[in-house]
């Protein structure tokens, strides 16, 4: 028969099991709450803020969750597959709301067309797989690019400027690479192929490197010249940054530094182009409204322009 003591005793040690067992327990307790690991009824009568490590917030309900993934439904995107990896934080902000649309709270509008680029030159990033927009600048010069992949995509574009016959028209191509060295760098490399009019053929091979998150970046970059198979020695420099404090615009700034050599063959420097502006951001488009200034006091001439930049893009899928 158990005296008083070893029941105590038992009691005791009972309780301290059940303790540990909920400690040992508690760390994925808490990260099944913010990361769905299996399908649970729990998850789907609620609305949710999701946080993706690369800057962008969605506003959905999960519908289905798996091994290392779930089903996100939202609004404007539909139904996505989002790897747990991928989640930065899920926050419930609805429990018991299944209508996404009457959740008050913005969205935000994470298209890569504009991450592709600054306002001329190109970054580290690229546009998602299957993604396709066109792209207007100054009117009269449109283009259109295709995310094949991830990392690889495909632009291409004309001029359609009045009175001109095709032959007279400038048009391109201009496939692009990348690469996620790490969460913060990322490489990208393109070759621009352009027909000039009364000229003839010119590409001009693209390096750059971006530092950054697609919300705040900077970028340096090297161009250069290709022309009757030969490479131009002295590259142009491109340096850009982008600033985007809230969800419709962003801030951006360009300096390329161009050969003056091209222009002046007796001259060996750089002629400076200088862009600074504002990217406005929509849902499925952007505008771009810029401004640039260029100045060279070796060119034997009047130099100092100041022109404005427009370029508009939308988001077809």
């Amino acid at each position: 028969m158990k005296t008083n003591a070893t029941i105590i005793l038992y009691g005791v040690i009972k309780r301290l099991l059940i303790i540990a067992l909920f400690v040992v327990s508690y760390p994925n307790l808490a990260e099944a709450q913010q990361v769905p690991n299996k399908t649970d009824k729990t998850h789907q009568t609620g609305a949710y803020r999701l946080y993706l490590k690369d800057g962008s917030v969605l506003i959905g309900k999960i519908i289905k969750s798996g091994r290392g993934y779930f089903i996100f439904e939202t609004r404007d995107l539909g139904q996505i597959k989002v790897y747990s990896k991928s989640v930065l934080k899920l926050t419930l902000i609805s429990p018991n709301n299944t209508q996404i649309d009457s959740v008050v709270a913005p969205q935000w509008y994470d298209n890569r067309m504009n991450n592709h680029k600054y306002f001329i030159s190109t970054t580290g990033f690229n546009p998602r797989r299957n993604d396709f927009y066109l792209e207007d600048t100054y009117v009269f010069l449109v283009g259109a690019r295709y995310g094949i992949t991830d990392q690889i995509s495909l632009g291409a574009g004309a001029s359609f400027l009045p009175g001109l016959t095709l032959d007279e028209q400038l048009y391109f191509i201009n496939p692009k690479v990348t690469f996620d060295i790490s969460k913060n760098l990322h490489l990208g490399a393109s070759f621009n192929w352009m027909n000039l009019p009364n000229t003839g053929s010119l590409g001009f091979l693209n390096l750059a490197a971006t530092y950054g998150s697609p919300r705040y970046n900077v970028t340096a970059g090297l161009s250069y010249g290709v022309t009757n198979g030969e490479v131009v020695p002295q590259p142009m420099v491109n340096i850009g940054t982008m600033l985007r404090p809230t969800n419709r615009v962003a801030f951006m700034g360009e300096v390329l530094l161009v050969p003056t050599q091209i222009a002046v063959q007796s001259v060996e420097d750089f002629t400076p182009f200088v862009i600074v502006g504002v990217r406005f951001i929509n849902k499925e488009s952007a505008f771009d409204l810029g401004f640039l200034l260029a100045n060279n006091d070796n060119v034997q001439a009047e130099t100092a322009l100041y022109i404005p930049y427009l370029s508009y893009r939308h988001k077809l899928w």
